[in-house]
């Protein structure tokens, strides 16, 4: 474990694997987000609504 001192490549990797993408150049997409000048992580929030949604929906049918 690094203490969440990923490479971006490593992290793209892993989302590439797991979105089954291909993702064309890691490092210019990364650039691109942190140069935002509004929210960065604009999706990460309705990411966040969208799994408790559905925990929701599932721990409603138990």
């Amino acid at each position: 474990m690094n203490c969440g001192e990923n490479e971006i490549k490593e992290i793209f990797t892993a989302l590439q694997s797991v979105f089954q993408v291909h993702i064309e150049d890691p490092y210019r997409i990364f650039i691109d987000l942190a140069n935002r000048k509004t929210a960065p992580l604009k999706f990460i929030p309705k990411l966040e609504e969208g799994f408790l949604r559905k925990v929701d929906e599932i721990s409603g049918m138990m």
